[in-house]
Parts: C-alpha cells; sequence; structure tokens
C-alpha cells in the first residue's frame, strides 16, 4: 500500500481520535485537559500543540512513518478547529468569562 493510503488513514484515525475525546466547545471537558495552575493563572498545554511538539521531534529523531505523520496532522487540524486554539495562558478568575461565551 502506498505512503498517501497510510497517511490519509492516519489523518482519519488522529482527527477523529480527537473528535471524539476532546470537548465539543471550547471549555467542555476540561477534566481532560492539560492545564497548570501557576499563581493566579492556568497554563493550558492544547492537544494540537503537543501533536505539532511531537512531530516535529519525530522527524527530528527519524521516525517518519505515514499513519504517525497522518495521525498528528489528523490531531493538529483537529485542535485548530477551536476558537480558543492560541489561548494558553490566562487568569484563574477570567475563565468564567472566557469560556461561557462558548458553552452550546
Amino acid at each position: 500500500m502506498s505512503d498517501l493510503f497510510f497517511t490519509l488513514l492516519g489523518f482519519i484515525i488522529g482527527f477523529s481520535f480527537w473528535q471524539f475525546f476532546a470537548g465539543k466547545y471550547e471549555g467542555d471537558k476540561l477534566k481532560r485537559s492539560i492545564r497548570f495552575r501557576v499563581g493566579k493563572y492556568y497554563i493550558h498545554i492544547h492537544h494540537w500543540f503537543i501533536a505539532f511538539v511531537l512531530l516535529v521531534l519525530f522527524n527530528i529523531i527519524d521516525i517518519i512513518h505515514p499513519i504517525i505523520i497522518g495521525f498528528f496532522v489528523g490531531s493538529i487540524i483537529q485542535g485548530l478547529k477551536y476558537r480558543d486554539r492560541f489561548l494558553f495562558i490566562y487568569k484563574i478568575s477570567d475563565f468564567e468569562k472566557i469560556y461561557s461565551k462558548w458553552k452550546k
């Protein structure tokens, strides 16, 4: 089978996994989020960012398999769909104000 097939398969698996596992909207399923409390702030590490870092690292250490690349790219694209995709640091006191606008 071709690399394109495995890349697309990985993409579908990665995108679908996060569609199911991540929240339906911004701020949903926060118990699954990777957030650290630092003083008065939350630091939120988004799954798309982790997938991006892993994609870069896997390429650096030469672990390049089309299904892995597809999985990470699918994870990144799915994560970038969220409107809070670039919100990494915010005041804990601002949490409700930020996320209440996206509740469905």
